[in-house]
């Protein structure tokens, strides 16, 4: 911003200093932006006036080309299978990292390790298949059929927590099934029962 100190003394560029504020922007224009460019010339030249500061830089960069940056464009697909396992394993890499950076506490126990049912709880189900591939459970029945001591674990959860179900700490009882199954389960046992009973109108 201009200097109101000096407003008083302010001056027209000279011919001499346009030259000299020409040669400036010639060295710098290329890696500065437009204001930058403006501040450079105020800087140089802090008793001009500042609007014919502006105008010596809009002369100046009406008479260069404006820059045209290339499209980019879409990678081609890679047909070479040698490229293509690179890919995958440079984006299984990324993938491990992330879940890492996430689960700092978790990360180091995925390998070959059981991991407890609500590490398996996510919204995404890539994640979740991940965790489940990684931890290789023979504990864990993620599979949708439900073995009669499962079924028994939930309903046994479910009689002793009466009205609003946490669903992760069922999940954590039942200990074979995540979450979002236990809810599945205990909503296919209402409907049966709704079938099963008959009403009187």
């Amino acid at each position: 911003m201009f200097n109101p100190t000096y407003r008083h003394v302010a001056a027209e560029l000279s011919p001499e200093e346009e030259k000299d504020g020409i040669k400036i922007l010639e060295a710098s224009y290329r890696n500065h932006s437009t204001s930058q460019l403006l501040k450079i010339l105020s800087e140089e030249f802090p008793l001009c006036l500042h609007s014919d500061l502006s105008e010596l830089l809009y002369r100046f960069l009406r008479t260069k080309p404006t820059a045209v940056y290339p499209i980019p464009q879409k990678r081609p697909l890679d047909d070479d299978p040698a490229n293509t396992a690179i890919v995958q394993q440079q984006s299984k890499n990324s993938f491990q990292i992330h879940n890492a950076r996430n689960f700092p506490g978790i990360a180091p126990l995925v390998q070959n390790t059981k991991l407890p049912n609500y590490i398996l709880e996510t919204t995404n189900p890539l994640t979740k298949k991940k965790r489940i591939d990684d931890t290789e459970d023979p504990e864990l029945n993620l599979s949708s059929k439900w073995t009669q001591e499962e079924t028994d674990k939930l309903c046994s959860y479910l009689n002793e927590h009466q009205g609003r179900k946490n669903w992760i700490s069922c999940a954590r009882s039942v200990r074979t099934k995540s979450s979002a199954q236990c809810k599945a389960k205990f909503n296919n046992m209402r409907a049966q029962d709704l079938t099963r009973t008959t009403f009187d109108i």
